[in-house]
């Protein structure tokens, strides 16, 4: 796995946190 895989994956997560919060 490369680390670009795992930073973006990490974005993603943090990205559907904020969604879940904000809705």
């Amino acid at each position: 796995v490369t680390i670009a895989r795992v930073y973006n994956w990490d974005v993603h997560q943090r990205r559907m946190k904020q969604a879940a919060k904000a809705t």
